[in-house]
């Protein structure tokens, strides 16, 4: 959320310090600045100390009819936040349809500002900086709203049950914010138990191989659970192809797997697993969140004991993951 905030920040002030998300290592980012809506930054341009100063090149002003260039949530929630800080109406083309963004434009309009399509490819934002100065006092007032859940979390507490030999259910959790990975966990021989709100999974005496699993936005198989899934197909039986089209150099975590003993090659795009008899614990680093996800449900299937590095990536994303699952009768802890 750091990165999206950048824009409102920009839009009130000349610049920012801002430290280099964990996830962040190599590629790039698409800052919203001015009227240049994505502005490609080099991640290396950030010094050794992990902060830079962004200056916008021109306060926010006019911006009609943006055509963001990928379906990004990060690019359609930067564009939206950029937007409302504009003086006159904004129409986005091209966006993420992602839960999360259709939640965000409901927070907004709940703020009192005027967005419509937010979930949709075209969104429409009306620009507030020329808005009365009675109406700005009535978006800064509170607001009260229940946020979605985060199906990211849940699919990861999902896979370390399956991952684990064990059984797990989920309460507030939508089946129809996960439809592609559920589907991805019964062709590897999940048993699975939808309702309303509830999600309940049992795991098989055997993982076998979910086959080939691609990347893709929303409603597609998330990038955000692609590391877990190459964790559990490490353990699994049979050959497993997973090809990550969202982003680049997101197989940090194979080396990591590897040293547990999982037979992965990765050919450009895709990784290639072969399932192993089983992982052997050892001394693993978390290189970023959703890898350092998956080297926990790695260590809850391996043998022997597994410690994780650098285990604050993981902090990021999940709010006491290692209680959490202890309630559920894993053995981890957290060390000093």
């Amino acid at each position: 959320m750091g990165m999206t905030m950048t824009q409102k920040i920009l839009a009130r002030h000349a610049g920012l310090d801002h430290v280099v998300p964990g996830q962040l290592v190599e590629g790039k980012l698409d800052l919203v600045l001015g009227n240049d809506i994505t502005t490609p930054v080099a991640i290396s341009e950030f010094n050794k100390a992990g902060l830079t100063r962004v200056f916008d090149r021109e306060k926010i002003a006019l911006v009609l009819d943006h055509y963001t260039p990928c379906k990004d949530i990060k690019s359609a929630e930067q564009a939206m936040m950029a937007a409302l800080a504009g003086k006159t109406d904004t129409i986005l083309r091209n966006c993420a349809t992602e839960p999360e963004v259709a939640d965000l434009a409901g927070f907004l309009r709940g703020c009192g500002f005027t967005i419509y399509g937010g979930g949709t490819e075209t969104i429409f934002i009306k620009g507030a900086a020329n808005a009365p100065r009675a109406r700005q006092k009535e978006l800064r007032g509170e607001t009260t709203y229940f946020i979605v859940e985060d199906r990211i979390e849940a699919a990861t507490y999902l896979m370390a049950a399956l991952g684990s030999g064990g059984r797990i259910l989920l309460r507030n959790t939508r089946a129809r914010l996960l439809t592609e990975v559920l589907c991805v966990l019964r062709r590897m021989g999940a048993e699975l138990r939808c309702f309303e709100d509830l999600i309940e999974l049992r795991a098989p005496a055997c993982l076998r191989s979910p086959g080939i699993v691609i990347t893709a936005p929303y409603p597609g198989f998330p990038t955000d659970c692609q590391p877990q899934l190459m964790s559990l197909a490490a353990a699994a039986r049979g050959l497993t192809t997973v090809r990550e089209e969202i982003f680049e150099n997101r197989f940090t975590h194979k080396k990591e797997l590897s040293k547990m003993g999982a037979d992965i090659e990765i050919c450009g795009k895709n990784a290639i697993i072969k399932g192993t008899a089983g992982l052997q614990g050892c001394d693993v680093t978390a290189r970023d969140l959703r890898g350092g996800a998956a080297l926990i449900i790695a260590g809850l299937s391996a043998e022997g004991v597994t410690e994780i590095l650098d285990s604050g990536h993981i902090e990021r994303g999940y709010e006491d993951l290692d209680s959490r699952l202890r309630e559920l009768g894993a053995e981890i802890e957290r060390s000093a």
